[in-house]
């Protein structure tokens, strides 16, 4: 079970680098500057297909429902408000995408969209794994066993697909940070 929460955090780590690039890349297209197609689609692609493609829903189907149908009061509200959040963050993915992906040049209005958008997801999406970190992750260490004993299948399921998207992550850090 720890294993699961360990590979948990450590993809998050991931998802802290990918929102800095993502950040970074949106500044830099605010400021002019014309930005490598490549790498901006390595960064949002792994935001739709590792993050949330393969990341929220492991977490969503062992810890986030464990604690939906055992955790305490508090820990259900908390688990209702990341799923919330999750759902948001999605929309403005979707946004970003459509953004990134114009026909042309982007307007002045459309960097500061793209910007704000950017920061946005960044904020909601930090926010969302402090209280996973912080609170539910500790209180699934309180889970019901007969809820963990998939865990560690779920967590081997998704192991090289996160260490693919890592090495992906780190190649577009070492060239623009």
């Amino acid at each position: 079970m720890t294993d699961l929460l360990h590979q948990l955090e450590d993809q998050h780590e991931d998802l802290r680098l990918a929102l800095r690039l993502l950040v970074s890349l949106a500044d830099r297209a605010a400021a002019g500057a014309c930005l490598p197609n490549a790498d901006c689609a390595v960064v949002l692609t792994f935001l739709r297909d590792f993050a949330f493609g393969v990341h929220m829903p492991l977490e969503q189907k062992t810890v986030l429902a464990s604690l939906a149908a055992h955790g305490s009061e508090d820990d259900v509200q908390c688990v209702g408000q990341v799923l919330r959040t999750q759902d948001e963050a999605q929309g403005l993915l979707h946004c970003l995408r459509v953004l990134w992906e114009p026909s042309g040049p982007l307007t002045a209005s459309e960097c500061e969209g793209l910007c704000a958008t950017a920061r946005a997801l960044d904020r909601m999406l930090t926010r969302c794994m402090r209280v996973e970190e912080d609170r539910l992750f500790r209180s699934a260490k309180r889970a019901p066993a007969d809820d963990r004993v998939g865990w560690p299948h779920s967590a081997a399921e998704s192991h090289p697909t996160a260490a693919k998207w890592r090495q992906a992550l780190q190649d577009v850090a070492r060239r623009w940070t």
